[in-house]
């Protein structure tokens, strides 16, 4: 497995320190995430990826331009990424699963390790069936630790919908795929399963609109899991641009 890259404000000094200390198992890369607060509105803008009036906090234009670099970084040198936030938290048999799963699988874009789990999951169970789930989030994150050691090995389901994007392989015709297929991002409602439609309001929106579409797998259960806190999240919990 490659080295792992993780996105991450460079001035997110405690988040980056918790990522360590979670990972240590793990050979891994901090990516400097693009700071949209640092940047003026008219840079934002000029790179021609968002629709005007877009919905975005700043914190969201900044995720969708750190994953864009990568998945550019991964169509420029023709090899797969791996690719996480900074507030992932991943199995220790992690690098030996991944390895073994990607192995077996032959025709693939993008394969989601793991998801928010504060939300839904939907896959196919079997070809023409998609299963929606909900989880019990609350146990899981108190249970960090038997997570990570748990070695049960998962397996890969074609991915329909879900929200996050906090530890996925891409590979780099996947990259192109998502690239195209979500940019320049724009307004425009996604249908979930059990939630309806969802406004675009986010990168992980817009790539869930794409799954359908490409080839892309979840692993379940996860091997890696975020606590997605909403009261700490630099994407969401940050100002809105002005349209």
């Amino acid at each position: 497995m490659p080295s792992l890259k993780v996105i991450s404000l460079e001035r997110s000094t405690e988040r980056r320190a918790e990522f360590c200390r979670r990972n240590g198992h793990l050979d891994f890369e901090f990516m400097r995430a693009v700071d949209a607060m640092a940047l003026p509105k008219s840079a934002i803008a000029a790179t021609g990826l968002f629709e005007p009036g877009l919905p975005y906090s700043v914190g969201a234009h900044g995720a969708a331009l750190s994953h864009y670099l990568l998945w550019d970084l991964a169509i420029n040198t023709g090899r797969a990424l791996t690719v996480a936030e900074d507030d992932a938290i991943f199995r220790l048999d992690f690098v030996r699963t991944h390895d073994a799963l990607l192995e077996d699988l032959r025709d693939w874009d993008i394969v989601l390790w793991g998801w928010n789990m504060d939300s839904i999951l939907a896959m196919q169970g079997m070809p023409g069936m998609t299963a929606a789930m909900y989880f019990d989030t609350v146990h899981v994150l108190e249970r960090v630790e038997e997570f990570q050691s748990f070695s049960g090995r998962p397996g890969l389901f074609r991915l329909d919908k879900c929200f996050g994007l906090p530890a996925y392989s891409i590979s780099p015709a996947g990259a192109a795929k998502l690239k195209a297929q979500c940019f320049p991002l724009a307004r425009y409602s996604v249908n979930f399963p059990l939630l309806g439609d969802v406004t675009n309001y986010g990168i992980d929106v817009a790539t869930a609109r794409a799954y359908p579409a490409i080839n892309a797998f979840v692993s379940f259960p996860p091997l890696a899991i975020t606590r997605n806190d909403q009261t700490i999240t630099t994407v969401q919990n940050t100002p809105y641009f002005e349209s």
